[in-house]
């Protein structure tokens, strides 16, 4: 089996801003898009795979612990459909 990664999108956005004459982002998001291509047994699948996360400002911003969770939250999408498509190519 091999799988490749894509990343097709990546972005960050302000959700909430303060009502202040500031305009401070209070609340902003991380939203990625990944290309899926799995190869096995002469078969080739190819899948998007999206999401997007939430994350307060207000306190103070750490990357590190955003996209741990961010590449979290990828990796069980990607491991959901390595097993779904092994299920599917099982003898």
């Amino acid at each position: 089996m091999i799988v490749s990664l894509h990343l097709a999108e990546s972005s960050r956005q302000g959700l909430f801003f303060s009502v202040e004459k500031t305009q401070d982002i209070l609340i902003g998001a991380m939203q990625v898009l990944l290309q899926v291509e799995i190869e096995q047994s002469g078969h080739k699948i190819s899948r998007q795979i999206q999401e997007k996360l939430s994350y307060p400002l207000s306190r103070g911003y750490l990357e590190e612990p955003v996209l741990s969770e961010l590449a979290r939250r990828l990796s069980n999408r990607i491991i959901f459909l390595l097993l779904s498509t092994q299920d599917k190519h099982a003898p």
